[in-house]
């Protein structure tokens, strides 16, 4: 090849890629220009990358709070070719997630990287989340929820008894091991009746897989930037399965939950944990289901396993969080955490905490929704429209993501004054913990199965917890805590520090 072909063939190739950038820049350009006809505002971004730049630099909480405050409730912002739709007014999430909810049901989420993790009831679109999820509401009943009790004490006591022991050596304890090892015993016993015993034996292999649920690919970060850049890209990644979910823990998954659910079904039983509820599970023929009968009415293995997935990462992380947060507010604010005590003894006694009676603990509700509003689990949920939308004189596109930013809802002083001061007074009007501008468990047809077994066991916990030590800071104690800014779970910057005291009653 002579040297002029040579430059003649790299001219043709800088020529094609210039070519195809200036056609993507058009195209991106194009769609931004579109969100801004449709009465979006929000800020332009770069060609191409759109706002990428300006949320890797500041962070994508701290971007989207800055847009907020300058465009107004609604803002309209561009990752490459994804549109993004951020919305905080209270007339325009009712519409979303509850009135034209038909037209929301699915996240518009393609994180998962494992395709078995799409058939669970929290990647489930369309049909196929309306059907798992009618198969599986009445395994959270209150008669199940009720079965739940023993097991959920056990784990109580151990809990307890382990903090009891970090009061006598006056040792300084990191919440989240305890809490977290709490969890993973309880949602192990009340999905699987499996005793782990994580409190004391944390290197059995299902809690350190469990614990690999919460360890995002080191790659998943570049995947998802790219993916947003260029969407047809998400495809690829999705066959290559190079999402959040390690590959590696999901297949260790996969093995132990198919040999149970084998199990379950060749030799039938009268175990009443989640697995044989999900094993039993049917689609029941009523009215509100008459556009699914037609569909498989038992969930599949493969649902079984993506379910059992999700109910570790629901039943272990975000209840470990809730009681975490609430163990550093309470050490912050004692008289919060006697009055409580009090409560418990004037209205249980010594009797053992059940789903019947906690109920009754109105002020410990109070203040576990006011931890919840101050550290919301999960800091932001999406939705995706099944077709274009006017709600409230603003079109919605199909290709726009919908955004709920709820840390920034729950901290917004119009919405609960002073939001950095604990207040659980907030929800001493139980009007409060049904609004649309508390987002903990989401909100609408598509709201957290998993709430009322969340609260039960964060109430048990506090119960045998309070009766026996209380929570003090130490020179460790981060005050005020810090709170790290990436999108997903709401967690400190550091891990908590604390101490416990053994209670004296006279």
């Amino acid at each position: 090849m002579d040297e002029t072909s040579f430059l003649g063939g790299w001219g043709i190739t800088v020529a094609l890629g210039c070519g195809a950038l200036t056609l993507i820049y058009i195209y991106n350009s194009w769609w931004v220009r579109r969100m801004r006809k449709e009465g979006v505002a929000g800020p332009r971004g770069f060609p191409i990358l759109g706002c990428a730049p300006h949320i890797i630099w500041n962070g994508l909480m701290e971007s989207e709070q800055e847009w907020i405050k300058q465009y107004g409730d609604i803002v309209g912002w561009a990752s490459g070719q994804q549109l993004n739709l951020v919305v905080k007014d209270p007339d325009f999430l009712k519409e979303i997630l509850v009135k034209d909810f038909s037209h929301f049901t699915d996240r518009g989420t393609s994180i998962h990287g494992h395709p078995i993790m799409a058939k669970n009831v929290f990647f489930a679109e369309g049909k196929a989340w309306k059907r798992i999820r009618a198969i599986l509401s009445p395994t959270f009943s209150t008669s199940k929820m009720k079965l739940m009790n023993e097991d959920i004490n056990r784990c109580a006591k151990t809990l307890a008894a382990n903090l009891q022991e970090a009061a006598r050596t006056g040792k300084v304890i990191s919440p989240k091991d305890y809490f977290g090892a709490f969890t993973m015993d309880a949602i192990a016993a009340t999905a699987f009746s499996l005793d782990v015993d994580s409190q004391t034996n944390p290197d059995e292999p299902l809690v350190t897989n469990a614990k690999g649920l919460f360890v995002p690919r080191k790659s998943f970060i570049f995947t998802l930037i790219l993916g947003k850049i260029f969407p047809p890209l998400e495809y690829l990644f999705g066959w290559l399965q190079l999402g959040f979910f390690s590959g590696k823990v999901i297949d260790y998954f996969v093995r132990t939950v198919d040999l149970l659910v084998k199990d379950r079904r060749q030799n039938p039983n009268t175990r009443t944990d989640f697995m044989q509820l999900m094993v039993n599970a049917e689609l029941e023929n009523t009215t509100e289901n008459s556009d699914l009968i037609s569909m498989n009415k038992k969930l599949s293995t493969d649902e079984i396993i993506a379910s059992s997935v999700i109910f570790f990462i629901a039943g272990y992380e975000t209840t470990a969080s809730l009681l975490r947060f609430s163990a550093y507010e309470l050490a912050l604010h004692p008289e919060i955490q006697e009055r409580m005590l009090q409560e418990i003894q004037d209205t249980l006694g010594e009797a053992e905490p059940v789903y019947d009676n906690i109920r009754q603990l109105t002020y410990m509700d109070q203040v576990l929704y006011e931890v919840l509003r101050k550290y919301p689990p999960v800091n932001r949920i999406t939705r995706a429209p099944s077709e274009d939308r006017v709600i409230n004189g603003v079109t919605v596109r199909k290709w726009f993501r919908v955004i709920i930013p709820i840390y920034n809802i729950h901290h917004d002083p119009r919405f609960y004054p002073e939001p950095e001061v604990f207040n659980p007074e907030r929800f001493a009007d139980r009007t409060a913990q049904n609004s649309v501008l508390f987002l903990s468990f989401g909100f609408g047809p598509r709201n957290c199965l998993g709430m009322r077994l969340a609260l039960m066991e964060a109430k048990i916990a506090m119960v045998r917890l309070l009766r026996s030590v209380k929570f003090v800071t130490c020179a460790d104690t981060q005050i005020p805590l810090q709170l790290s800014s990436r999108p997903g779970l709401t967690q400190p910057k550091k891990p908590i520090s604390l101490k416990v005291e053994l209670r004296r009653f006279d």
